[in-house]
């Protein structure tokens, strides 16, 4: 490895610890330090089998039905969007 190369990667790393000193990462459900998101919250997350199809019938601010043909054929989400999600 080459000097410049070995800097740079000191470079970044220092960056990163800088980074999660001044702004630790917290678990977004439950506050925990360490990571954005705790192995005890994901575990608790819903996971999705298959992908979701959208309706094609949308809903207006005034009520209204309307029926119209969606773009995309589906969309695969991995986890049920609730919760820490």
């Amino acid at each position: 490895m080459t000097l410049a190369r070995s800097l740079i990667r000191n470079a970044h790393s220092f960056r990163n610890r800088a980074l999660d000193f001044l702004f630790t990462p917290r678990c977004v459900q439950c506050q925990r330090e360490g990571s954005y998101v705790c192995h005890r919250c994901l575990a608790k997350v819903r996971r999705l089998s298959g992908g979701y199809r959208p309706a094609s019938t949308t809903t207006t601010a005034g009520g209204a039905c309307i029926t119209e043909r969606i773009a995309i054929d589906g969309v695969y989400a991995p986890f049920a969007m609730e919760g820490v999600v």
